[in-house]
């Protein structure tokens, strides 16, 4: 394997154009699971990836990335990405060859049954880790892959988290940090519920309605809100839910989903709102 430059350049020289390259990233948020647990996670995790990817145009771990939710998506589930795949430099090819033993000893022990969505959050932090390894120039990225694994390693083990299955019509809620407009792991997978409901159930118009809680000024939780919902509303589309289907609204702090004073930080408050209309 190559860093992203070079990686960039040998994909151009074999004579493929953006579009080209970056046709598994596409095809790849467009899949959407049916179970069992674990991969239902695996996919949503290696969506979220292929997506920070292709936010800096590197189209090329954005289509691997993209590969590996196909797959997922389908059934032929990849395992953690063997070491030689990657042109590891030291001190991390020591550290990610001890990291995968320890992981494929956890997988192959039951975790992905056990404990699916640890699990899955322990391989795709080491298929991260192992790619943002290779290119070694962002410290920050390592170090946040890095963790995303161990605390993947760190729920092995533990009990399996139970969620309730979602009403056919929902509400599946997508929570946000505060003052942001970006979509978390778990509201990937959320959207990735409410997007395969949707599919299933022929002619559903999609209801999305958008908030905040009340710190800030109402405008600002307004134009907020608005920016939350183009964001769900972009993702569904990309997953396989036309933009066309979704009617999207957003209403600011006006609606909360636990009452406040003025300028209090309420994370329930933070969400988007996701029903079908049959």
């Amino acid at each position: 394997m190559f860093e992203r430059f070079s990686k960039l350049a040998v994909v151009i020289g074999l004579g493929f154009g953006l579009s080209a390259c970056a046709q598994l990233y596409k095809d790849g948020m467009m899949a959407t699971g049916s179970g069992p647990a674990f991969n239902d996670a695996l996919l949503a995790h290696y969506q979220k990836l292929a997506k920070a990817e292709a936010a800096e145009h590197d189209w090329v771990d954005a289509d691997f990335f993209g590969q590996r939710a196909l797959m997922t998506a389908s059934g032929d589930v990849p395992g953690p990405q063997a070491l030689e795949e990657r042109n590891l430099a030291e001190p991390h090819a020591g550290m990610l060859a001890e990291a995968r033993s320890a992981l494929m000893a956890a997988l192959d022990g039951g975790a992905r049954e056990s404990d699916p969505e640890a699990a899955a959050m322990a391989q795709a932090g080491f298929d991260c880790w192992m790619q943002e390894a290779e290119e070694n120039i962002q410290p920050d990225h390592i170090a946040a892959c890095k963790k995303m694994f161990e605390e993947g390693m760190a729920g092995i083990g533990g009990k399996p988290m139970m969620k309730p299955k979602p009403k056919p019509t929902g509400p599946w809620i997508v929570y946000f940090d505060y003052d942001s407009s970006e979509i978390t792991y778990e509201g990937q997978l959320e959207i990735n519920k409410a997007v395969n409901t949707a599919l299933k159930s022929k002619g559903a118009q999609v209801l999305l309605t958008a908030h905040t809680d009340t710190a800030g000024s109402e405008q600002y939780n307004l134009d907020l809100s608005a920016r939350r919902a183009k964001e769900v509303v972009e993702t569904m589309d990309l997953i396989g839910v036309s933009s066309d289907s979704v009617t999207a609204s957003a209403v600011g702090e006006s609606d909360p989903a636990v009452d406040t004073g003025d300028g209090v930080r309420e994370a329930k408050n933070r969400r988007v709102e996701i029903r079908l209309a049959h």
